[in-house]
């Protein structure tokens, strides 16, 4: 079994992310030590290498979702998971060129990913939802923005929405 992470920093008391996370294990009625482990040295880099930012990248350094955890009709992936999707799968893989990284799906297919923007320099990137079915055309990134709708302004508040329950989609 491999090690996982940096033991030292999980779920330091100041990450923002910590106070969600409690919100999140209060929600599925578990230990937040079940859900939430550091993700794995070669995952972060292999996140990196997705063009995730580090204020996101600072969850899953710290927290990560230990195996994909569901929300009503939504799966916050693990990082092995998004690292599949946004690789291997459609739309992922395509949407993904465009600047865009799924982190999480719905029971339809539909994805919600981090909105990199077009010269994926947002470092503090909103979350859209990007439908199963969505048009590419030639890899034109205007006819994806025309099909996502906006579901948080930032990845902390996307966690905070699911941790009360919300979005559905």
């Amino acid at each position: 079994m491999k090690e996982r992470g940096r033991p030292g920093r999980g779920g330091r008391a100041s990450s923002p992310y910590a106070r969600i996370t409690r919100l999140i294990a209060r929600m599925q009625e578990r230990d937040r030590k079940d859900l939430f482990a550091p993700a794995e040295e070669t995952d972060l880099e292999s996140l990196q290498q997705l063009g995730i930012p580090e204020t996101v990248l600072e969850f899953y350094r710290d927290l990560a979702p230990v195996e994909a955890l569901e929300f009503e009709d939504v799966r916050l992936w693990d990082a092995a998971h998004i690292l599949e999707e946004n690789r291997d799968f459609h739309p992922g893989s395509e949407v993904h060129e465009l600047g865009y990284v799924a982190v999480a799906g719905n029971r339809g297919g539909d994805m919600y990913c981090l909105d990199l923007g077009e010269w994926r320099s947002e470092e503090t990137p909103r979350v859209v939802l990007v439908p199963h079915d969505v048009e590419l055309g030639a890899r034109d990134r205007t006819l994806v923005e025309h099909q996502a709708l906006p579901v948080a302004e930032s990845f902390d508040e996307f966690l905070l929405l699911l941790a009360r329950g919300g979005p559905s989609g």
